[in-house]
């Protein structure tokens, strides 16, 4: 292991997480709202503020976690602009966006802002077009996982091949996994199938047995770019 370049890793993956929870203060939490009920259906303030930032936390550790294992991997995955464009993709709001999204102060709406400096995440030399966050585009996939520990955790990239299913299931053992890909403007059953197969081959690769099946089906073949569900049920070895 090359401790200078893991030292390097780490280095990146704290600029990024110092932006992240900025951006969660900046929003106030509501940014979280996908993890746990917004605090206006809530009774118990407190105990929101506890919940939200144990997901806030939750889901850092979550990053942390791919970051870490990418830092160990020899091949593509296992280099710094890698690493780099990984954690660009990683937001919980726009730093650039302007008014979007906006929240409620005092009874005012008001707009979100994130010093320009203060939001730039590392941005290294890659073959693929570093479009993403903060420069103002978001990655086309988004990948939610439920029912683990913690109980959700979000990931946001430009190729399903970019997440480590397996490794995914071994920290979170996740029940479900919620997929929207912006550049398919329809989820055709071939299209599902497919990622099925690739998430199935990914999370069998040390030799579990994994079931998944597609949770339902009102989205299937409906244009729009719809988020999926599947249901996860693995047979460890």
């Amino acid at each position: 292991m090359d401790k200078e370049f893991v030292k390097k890793a780490y280095k990146l993956y704290l600029v990024w997480e110092k932006v992240y929870r900025m951006e969660a203060k900046e929003c106030d939490y509501q940014a979280l709202d996908w993890v746990y009920c917004p605090k206006e259906g809530r009774e118990d303030e407190k105990k929101y503020r506890r919940d939200v930032r144990a997901a806030l936390q939750g889901q850092i550790e979550f990053i942390k976690h791919h970051v870490a294992l990418m830092a160990i991997e020899p091949s593509e995955r296992g280099t710094l602009s890698y690493i780099g464009r990984f954690l660009s993709m990683q937001h919980l709001i726009d730093p650039l966006g302007g008014a979007k999204p906006r929240l409620l102060r005092r009874g005012k709406e008001v707009p979100l802002r994130v010093n320009r400096e203060q939001a730039q995440a590392p941005r290294p030399g890659s073959r693929r077009v570093d479009k993403y966050f903060p420069d103002g585009e978001r990655p086309p996939i988004t990948v939610t996982f439920w029912g683990g520990s913690p109980v959700c955790a979000r990931i946001h990239v430009e190729e399903l091949c970019d997440i480590d299913f397996e490794d995914s299931y071994a920290y979170l053992y996740f029940q479900i996994i919620s997929i929207s890909n912006n550049s398919y403007k329809t989820w055709t059953r071939k299209r599902i199938k497919e990622v099925i197969q690739h998430i199935k081959e990914d999370m069998e690769f040390d030799g579990d047995e994994v079931e998944i099946e597609l949770e339902d089906d009102w989205g299937v073949n409906k244009p729009g770019s719809h988020e999926i569900s599947l249901c996860c049920s693995v047979k460890e070895l």
